[in-house]
C-alpha cells in the first residue's frame, strides 16, 4: 500500500516536471543504461554488504525472534533497525542506478537457505553470487531473444522470480500437509 502511495506520488511529480519518459525508463531495471560515472554508487553497495556480512550472527540470532534473541543477550531491537537501514541504503542506491528488479530478493535467499541452511555468515557470498549470475543470465535473455531490439532484465526476472515463487510457496505448503 505504502508502495502504491510513493509511485502515484512519484508519477505525479515527474508528470508536473515532464519527466514521465525517463521514470517509466527507470522502473524497468538493466544494465543497458549502466554507463561511466553512472555505475560508481554500486560501490556503496559493496561497502553495506560486507558490514552486513560482519553482523551476520546478529542477524541470524534475531532472526530466532525477539524473545529467545533478547535472552541470548542480543539488543533486538536495535538488530532489526540496523538490518533494515543496511537494505533500505543498498536497495535504495541500487534502484536509483539499476532501476527495480523484481524478485531477486524475495527467491534468491530463500534458494540457497533452502539449500545451505539458515547460517547467514555462510549464505550472504551464496545470495551474492547466485544473485548475480541469475541477473547476468537474464540480461543475456532479455538481449538476445529479440536482438536487436531488447527486453528489460526486469521483464525476464518478473517472469523467472513469479515461476520460482509459486514454486516455492507449492513446495512449502505440500511438504506442511504432509
Amino acid at each position: 500500500m505504502l508502495g502504491a502511495v510513493v509511485g502515484a506520488i512519484s508519477t505525479f511529480l515527474a508528470g508536473r516536471f515532464n519527466l514521465l519518459q525517463s521514470m517509466s525508463a527507470w522502473r524497468s531495471g538493466g544494465f543497458n543504461s549502466i554507463v561511466e560515472g553512472f555505475y560508481e554508487p554500486l560501490w556503496a553497495v559493496v561497502v553495506i554488504s560486507i558490514i552486513a556480512w560482519i553482523a551476520a550472527d546478529r542477524f541470524t540470532v534475531a532472526g530466532l525472534g525477539e524473545e529467545t534473541a533478547t535472552n541470548l543477550g542480543l539488543n533486538y531491537r536495535a538488530v532489526v533497525l540496523f538490518g533494515t537501514v543496511l537494505v533500505a541504503l543498498a536497495t535504495g542506491i541500487t534502484s536509483v542506478v539499476v532501476g527495480f528488479i523484481p524478485f531477486l530478493g524475495l527467491i534468491v535467499p530463500n534458494l540457497v537457505s533452502m539449500l545451505l541452511g539458515d547460517d547467514l555468515r555462510r549464505n550472504l557470498p551464496w545470495v551474492a553470487l547466485t544473485g548475480t549470475v541469475l541477473l547476468l543470465v537474464c540480461d543475456l535473455i532479455g538481449r538476445t531473444v529479440i536482438a536487436p531490439m531488447e527486453i528489460p532484465a526486469s521483464v525476464i526476472l518478473g517472469v523467472v522470480g513469479a515461476c520460482v515463487f509459486i514454486a516455492i510457496v507449492v513446495r512449502n505448503r505440500a511438504r506442511v500437509s504432509a
